[in-house]
């Protein structure tokens, strides 16, 4: 009522998050049914190769890595669309592409088209996957950003997990190359959905109000922000000022349009550290790993080709679950206890894990107890991961850059990710360098939990343009004594109004177009 820290999203704020989550479900669907498509025998047998020869081994390696490779392209190259053309476009652009990569692979007649395919679609993934969370930051209310934004980390597994039931019903089709082709023609629907509906979403409000669209910023925020207790949107006003007088300050101090500015300032440089490290440690537990070479850890279990496919199915329905839980509870324990929480206990089961597998997943084996156990852990893994790190890890990084290099930001932050991807197949690897990036999160990394963008600045070194903390504090004793609601928010909007004029003037004298 009195402060944007008691802004609550309404219905359409979750709608058109939830809507524009169909890009973090061609993200998770695209990156995960590579694990289906190489379950698929006629895939093998039509690209003339084996699975298990040293050729077979090399390509689905390619496959992989051509993926992740594209998607560190993808993350370092987003901000360019985001920046000049808008958040809203550049999901546009990447959607399209998604669609367009995925026809190809769908098409492939020999294994060179299959891999400029996925090459593309990687370059698609790594802007949608920085496109979606950014945006879905910046249309949501403090005090349920990790909830919203969670949506990101929620639909992606809900992504893993459909692909992987697709895998597992398209694996007894019998006639010719459609198991493997129908896999992939999926990866066009959800893009197409984005993109045919993208027209009636709004752009980013910080977006607009960074490019000079005062009231169709504010028009957003009321929309966004609409709730009965709120008749005259002032909860929308006030977040509409500390955005505007944010962006004043951070034209005034800094011009960080290249990656090598932003380095250069001390509080934007510990900001892309501190989301490099976050995105690289959550990668590093070796999560796609897992789940993309999930099949063939199986099938050394000696668990069938069938089953296999449906327990990889499980795995990340399980996952998609978990994740809907963290987006419930981030807001109320914190981001960083639950990413430390949950990072040591990927640690601790993959630890078991390696002893089970290289015990018990050898040719010949009969033990079917030890095979249990194994499967066990792969299960208690995608617990841990699933319950604190795939929707914290974006919620933090989303959160920690201010409106003008959000988007670089994100897309450095990102770009650990699909790196750490590239880097590390091997499991012990995983352990030591997990363990090895812990430290400095649990000593060096602040909590951003219930802070609106614009304030979490000061936690970097920022000094804060507007100290909306303050008024909130006046605002709520005024409310205790029995101040009436209207004339308390004409008084704080009144009251920051004031101290955006000023910054607006200093930055209007400095010739700035806000």
């Amino acid at each position: 009522m009195a402060s944007t820290h008691k802004a609550k999203a309404n219905r359409y704020n979750f709608a058109l998050a939830f809507f524009v989550a169909l890009g973090s479900f061609s993200y998770g669907f695209n990156s995960s049914i590579i694990g289906s498509v190489i379950g698929q025998p006629s895939f093998y047998s039509y690209m003339n190769f084996v699975a298990t020869s040293n050729y077979g081994g090399s390509i689905i390696g390619a496959a992989n890595g051509m993926y992740a490779a594209a998607g560190v392209i993808g993350s370092l190259s987003v901000f360019w669309m985001l920046d000049v053309m808008g958040r809203k476009k550049g999901i546009q652009i990447a959607a399209l592409l998604c669609l367009i990569s995925a026809a190809v692979q769908a098409g492939s007649v020999h294994i060179a088209m299959f891999l400029v395919g996925r090459f593309f679609n990687g370059l698609a993934i790594g802007w949608i996957n920085c496109s979606v969370p950014i945006y879905i930051s910046e249309i949501s209310p403090a005090s349920q950003r990790g909830r919203i934004v969670g949506s990101h980390g929620f639909v992606i597994c809900c992504g893993y997990a459909v692909s992987n039931w697709c895998g597992f019903g398209t694996f007894y089709e019998t006639n010719g190359t459609i198991q493997w082709r129908l896999l992939l023609a999926l990866q066009c629907v959800a893009p197409l959905l984005l993109a045919l509906g993208s027209p009636w979403v709004p752009e980013s409000p910080r977006w607009l109000v960074n490019n000079g669209r005062h009231d169709e910023g504010l028009s957003v925020l009321e929309k966004l922000h609409a709730n009965a207790d709120d008749p005259q949107h002032v909860n929308a006003k006030v977040e509409f000022t500390e955005i505007r007088a944010q962006l004043v300050w951070d034209r005034s101090h800094d011009d960080l349009n290249t990656f090598w500015k932003m380095m250069k300032a001390p509080t934007i440089r510990k900001r892309m550290l501190y989301g490099f490290w976050t995105q690289a440690a959550c990668q590093s537990t070796g999560v796609l790993v897992i789940a993309n070479y999930m099949f063939i850890i199986l099938g050394n279990l000696g668990i069938s080709p069938a089953n296999s496919l449906m327990l990889l199915a499980f795995y990340n329905t399980w996952a998609a679950f978990l994740n809907w839980i963290n987006s419930l509870i981030i807001d109320r324990f914190g981001r960083k206890p639950i990413i430390i929480g949950c990072l040591v206990g990927c640690v601790c089961v993959l630890i078991v894990e390696t002893i089970l597998v290289s015990r018990y997943g050898g040719a010949g084996n009969t033990n079917k107890v030890g095979s249990g156990f194994a499967l066990l852990f792969i299960f208690l893994f995608a617990t841990f991961y699933g319950c604190g790190l795939d929707v914290s890890s974006y919620v933090y990084c989303c959160e920690i850059f201010p409106t003008s290099v959000r988007a670089k930001g994100v897309g450095f932050s990102t770009a650990g990710l699909f790196l750490m991807t590239t880097r590390l197949t091997d499991s012990g690897a995983n352990k030591v360098v997990t363990s090895a990036m812990l430290p400095l999160i649990i000593f060096k990394f602040p909590e951003t939990k219930g802070l609106s963008l614009e304030e979490i600045g000061v936690l970097f070194g920022d000094e804060a343009p507007v100290n909306s903390s303050q008024p909130g504090e006046r605002d709520d004793m005024e409310l205790r004594q029995g101040s009436n609601d209207t004339d308390l928010g004409t008084k704080k909007t009144s009251e920051l109004d004031h101290v955006t004029s000023t910054y607006l003037i200093e930055d209007a004298e400095k010739g700035h177009p806000l």
